[in-house]
């Protein structure tokens, strides 16, 4: 009925010493040693309770204390206020609070209301009272008695609203623009990193606005490993700003300094650099790392160890960590060996996407062998999975070759590159490349008056996205059945309404000839750009002179524009 989100992290020890506590004193209840106000600390026993209990029931055979809850959320029904409550480990339980049941009495319900209007979203409360069970998320509630404030947010985070989100599990943050925030997540989900890491969730910094930075929450085996294989990644090193390892949980700001100062002591650092998310955290932490007697050091290079603390939705994570070149490197150390140009790593993701066999970010295979080769600033490039092994790619409007590079880099048994503009030096001397210095339609007439046949046909030219598609079918007669196709949907108009009518009208332009659609933004597309994934019809499948389907196509093509001038009128 409770989910517990970090069971695999060092701060379930909190969670241990709670289940200690309340196992003892369940014992002392079934033997009867004790009396039945037993009071019992921690959610766990609370949990217990509630589960064997029907819905709608309470046991008012216990009085349960428990302490380090924050509110979350708040609702009212009638003469009942309901507060979702939520502990450092995102833990969440219900407080029902009844005016008839409080050991204080009120003269009204609205005298009632004004004393619990004094609580606030964000603060931390002690809450004293019976185990409730209710039906779905609501499963696990405390019927309150009494209750006191522990600690008030406009003291912990002043000039903030608390914000409720999901509990931020994971022992790693990623920080990021929010905008990015879930291209990041995907792209930790699929990309193959040397050590295994799960994105978990984002947290909610507690402030306004959508350019407000944010962090992806994910769970690494090895912390330390994944942070240097991130700021080495040339995709995830252009967004994310810093990497925060911070596997320990509180609930308060005091509670999370205290436990920093604790973990600078044992390992007696000397000097320290602080990061903090939100950098409003950041002149408490410098304070208490001062006050502790160790001393700051910013700069880069210079520092022992990394501080790190973060909001986490619903408390504070932080952590303490060695400094092993936390820094990103100059482009030149971290990009791919065969990479002519940025468009290289557009192509090398939707690989990733389209073989479902994601390519090892550069550098991956000597970090895995250990950091000190990266500690040292020496350059690794490791070699991409050879996912197009035996396949012959097509690459229309090709120069400078930055995704001719990619199909050799990974595998292709042939490039034939289509462009009029002359190629890198770098990548015509190649063996497997054939570089046709013409335009799109001169070639094609050429490729099929010499039988060719290609498994991939890739294009990234700067074109309206309805050009491109052009271009794309009227080579769909050389692509073998089952052959996939990449294409860069590049936005050359202002208005959003027609781009995503022009994106429709593409689609339903190549429906006879292609299938499986996978219309994708990239982590190396910007903002103005859409990838499109697809595969050739087979013989069976071939439909491009059926009427019915070009009159549908024609019909889809239709309603996107329709409804994008409905839209903007």
């Amino acid at each position: 009925r409770v989910r517990v989100l970090v069971a695999d992290l060092p701060a379930a020890n909190i969670e241990a010493r709670e289940m200690a506590r309340s196992r003892e004193a369940l014992r002392g209840l079934a033997s009867g040693a004790e009396s039945p106000t037993t009071r019992l600390a921690g959610l766990p026993a609370l949990y217990a309770v509630t589960g064997g209990l029907e819905p709608r029931a309470v046991e008012r055979g216990t009085v349960f204390e428990l302490g380090g809850l924050r509110v979350a959320h708040r609702a009212t029904r009638k003469a009942l206020h309901f507060y979702k409550m939520a502990d450092a480990l995102g833990r969440v339980v219900f407080a029902i609070f009844d005016m008839n049941e409080l050991d204080y009495s009120y003269a009204d319900h609205l005298a009632f209301a004004k004393a619990l209007g004094e609580v606030k979203l964000g603060d931390i409360l002690l809450l004293r009272g019976y185990a409730e069970a209710r039906e779905g998320a609501w499963s696990a509630c405390i019927r309150v008695r009494s209750y006191e404030v522990e600690r008030r947010w406009a003291d912990e985070m002043p000039e903030t609203v608390y914000l409720d989100a999901e509990p931020a599990a994971g022992n790693v943050f990623l920080q990021c623009p929010s905008s990015h925030t879930r291209r990041v997540a995907d792209y930790c989900a699929r990309a193959s990193f040397a050590v295994a890491c799960s994105p978990l969730g984002v947290t909610q910094p507690p402030f306004s606005g959508t350019s407000v930075d944010k962090c992806v929450t994910l769970w690494c085996a090895e912390p330390a490993l994944f942070a240097l294989l991130a700021i080495s990644d040339p995709v995830l090193s252009a967004v994310v700003q810093r990497v925060l390892l911070v596997p320990e949980r509180a609930v308060t700001l005091d509670e999370a300094l205290a436990g920093l100062v604790a973990e600078l002591r044992r390992a007696k650092a000397g000097t320290v650099r602080c990061i903090a998310h939100p950098r409003s955290l950041a002149d408490r932490l410098c304070a208490s790392v001062e006050g502790a007697g160790v001393q700051l050091e910013p700069k880069r290079g210079r520092h022992q160890f990394v501080a790190a603390l973060a909001w986490a939705n619903s408390g504070f994570a932080y952590g303490l960590s060695r400094a092993v070149d936390s820094q990103p490197h100059e482009p030149a150390t971290f990009r791919a060996a065969a990479a002519t140009c940025r468009a290289y790593y557009k192509l090398r993701e939707a690989i990733s996407l389209e073989f479902k066999l994601p390519p090892a970010p550069a550098g991956a295979g000597a970090l895995a062998d250990g950091v000190a080769g990266v500690a040292a600033g020496e350059a690794h490039a490791s070699p991409a999975p050879l996912v197009l092994h035996a396949l012959r790619a097509l690459d229309l409007g090709a120069a400078p070759g930055g995704w001719s590079s990619c199909l050799l880099e990974h595998g292709a048994e042939s490039v034939v590159a289509i462009d009029p503009a002359e190629m890198a030096p770098e990548v015509l001397a190649h063996p497997r490349l054939e570089h046709l210095k013409m335009r799109t339609e001169q070639a094609v007439l050429q490729l099929k008056a010499r039988g060719e046949m290609f498994d991939i046909v890739v294009c990234d030219m700067n074109l309206p996205p309805q050009d491109c598609a052009a271009m794309v079918e009227s080579v769909a007669d050389i692509l073998v059945p089952g052959g996939h196709v990449v294409l860069t949907l590049k936005r050359t108009m202002r208005n959003r309404d027609e781009w995503n009518a022009a994106v429709a009208e593409v689609q339903a332009s190549l429906a006879p000839v292609l299938k499986d659609f996978n219309l994708v933004h990239l982590f190396a597309n910007t903002n103005l750009e859409r990838t499109l994934l697809a595969r050739r019809r087979g013989p069976r499948e071939e439909q491009r002179r059926a009427p019915w389907l070009l009159m549908g196509a024609a019909c889809v093509a239709g309603l996107a524009v329709m409804g994008a001038h409905a839209y903007r009128r």
